[in-house]
């Protein structure tokens, strides 16, 4: 069974949005550890809207990527505001991101399952109710 662990930063609305990925990925079968260290899916639910949540989100995600590196994650998703606002940018400037997905949590399965074909870029314009 696959582990996963969630960071939520930023607005109470990213912990209902960390709320609902839990439950999502809990129906799945995949199993919520509270620690992030040795989990097979380390998600990151960002803000991206003030600069020192900017900068609080960005050393978060390299304190992670360490955590990869040491082989203590296996797969990053960073997701939310940061996310939506700069997928691309990250994807770039941090390849050890598995995918970077914006606001589109009702779409993290479809990710999860896809991990092992690409880095996956998914972002979409408007947050669809949950």
């Amino acid at each position: 069974m696959a582990t996963f662990s969630i960071i939520s930063l930023g607005c109470p609305r990213n912990l209902v949005d960390s709320e609902y990925i839990i439950n999502k990925l809990h129906k799945e079968g995949l199993q919520f550890k509270q620690d992030i260290e040795g989990v097979d899916i380390a998600i990151i639910n960002t803000c991206g809207f003030i600069k020192e949540a900017k900068e609080e989100a960005i050393d978060i995600i390299l304190d992670v990527v360490d955590l990869k590196k040491k082989g203590r994650v296996k797969k990053i998703i960073v997701g939310g505001c940061l996310g939506q606002r700069y997928g691309r940018e990250l994807m770039e400037e941090i390849p050890q991101l598995d995918a970077v997905m914006g606001i589109n949590w009702d779409q993290i399965l479809d990710v999860i399952k896809n991990f092992n074909e690409k880095k996956i870029l998914k972002v979409r314009r408007e947050r669809k109710l949950l």
